[in-house]
């Protein structure tokens, strides 16, 4: 039997929400009465909530349960119904970014990012709207692999 549960609208807003009523993430367990390792993997994104706990949090933050959660169904039995819900999750935790994005995130300077690109050996970007998009968690392991010195043949100029 399908049951309403809910997910944050977007995990930032709600750490951020926290931090402004001035909570930590053990003391908002214990007033919703869930444990610490609840609320981290709620506040990833990363797990759903009955709505009387989604209540308690948001009662406790100050805010609507609407304006921090939104409504998910789960299914006890976890059918597709609850493994499309969990993938819409990953997609909320795991953003595209833009190559701006990930220069930033490299901190190398668009020449080189270029470079890389154009031999190959370039995170894998996609266009998206006439602009170049890659899912953060791809950027990441490629900045990974450059910072640990795993790509050949670094550019000297860019």
């Amino acid at each position: 039997m399908a049951t309403t549960s809910l997910i944050p609208r977007d995990p930032e807003q709600l750490r951020e929400t926290m931090r402004r009523a001035g909570f930590d993430m053990t003391t908002l367990a214990q007033i919703a009465g869930v444990t610490q390792q609840f609320v981290s993997l709620l506040f990833r994104g990363k797990r759903r909530c009955r709505p009387e706990v989604a209540d308690a949090i948001a009662q406790a933050l100050g805010a609507s349960t609407g304006s921090l959660f939104t409504p998910s169904l789960s299914d006890e039995t976890n059918n597709t119904e609850s493994d499309m819900a969990v993938r819409d999750v990953v997609r909320i935790d795991d953003p595209y970014l833009e190559f701006a994005d990930v220069l930033e995130l490299a901190v190398m300077r668009p020449g080189t990012l270029r470079h890389y690109r154009v031999t190959g050996k370039g995170p894998e970007f996609f266009r998206m709207g006439g602009r170049l998009k890659i899912r953060r968690s791809k950027a990441l392991a490629w900045i990974e692999r450059y910072e640990n010195g795993e790509l050949d043949d670094e550019p000297t100029s860019p």
